[in-house]
């Protein structure tokens, strides 16, 4: 049964010290301490949660890795290791440096919470309303969501923090457009009005052939079509 007291170190400050076991390795204890800020009654029951973690081997060692820092590392790993391709690495350093860093890339990885994901959430979303723009697009507040999920996937299974509080707070919704279908007098007027236009060509294939946009994009065309056909 692990044991451990308390230690007022300050006003409303106290070092919390248990016993955590033993090493692996070397078969010797592990004495461990913890800070904590409250009241004495608050700092037993920390004491007695610590107590009861290493009792249910659910205990983590304390670490000050920021969000940031882990995010970055692991989309480095996942490239290394091919599990992501060059430029989705890239796309996903782009939306740590953008979107994740600047608002919650400073917190302590495992002091994370759903509160701290929520306020993110909605500060991305208004952060560029502020600038003049639309704000951030929901769709790329959900794809910044996914990769700080998959993440702190990876953390939780390292034994770096607990739980994923990315899964227990859900990104905002993406509002799906359904796109108009276009008779044949609405298929003139596109056709009209692209005429003469650099786009003309491929759009004008996919409307008629119903390719997807990388497969338009794949395509080489011949220097002698006509954008005036």
């Amino acid at each position: 049964m692990s044991k451990g007291h308390i230690r007022p170190r300050g006003k409303q400050s106290w070092e919390l010290k248990f016993d955590a076991g033993r090493d692996p390795v070397t078969g010797k204890r592990k004495i461990k301490y913890h800070s904590f800020k409250g009241t004495k009654r608050e700092a037993q029951t920390k004491l007695a949660e610590l107590i009861a973690a290493v009792s249910t081997n659910v205990y983590i060692e304390p670490n000050k890795t920021t969000v940031k820092e882990h995010v970055s590392a692991r989309i480095d790993q996942w490239e290394a290791s091919g599990a992501i391709s060059a430029r989705t690495a890239e796309r996903y350093r782009q939306l740590c440096d953008g979107q994740i860093g600047p608002f919650i890339g400073g917190k302590q990885l495992q002091k994370l919470s759903t509160l701290d994901i929520e306020t993110w959430h909605s500060t991305l979303k208004s952060e560029g309303r502020t600038r003049g723009s639309g704000g951030i697009s929901p769709r790329t507040v959900v794809h910044a969501h996914r990769v700080l999920s998959h993440a702190l996937d990876d953390a939780e299974r390292h034994g770096v923090i607990q739980r994923n509080v990315a899964k227990r707070q859900k990104p905002p919704k993406v509002e799906v457009v359904e796109m108009p279908i276009l008779d044949a007098a609405g298929i003139g007027k596109v056709v009209s009005e692209l005429r003469g236009e650099q786009i003309y060509a491929p759009s004008v294939t996919a409307l008629f052939t119903g390719m997807r946009l990388g497969e338009i994009l794949g395509l080489r065309w011949a220097a002698s079509i006509s954008m005036q056909s």
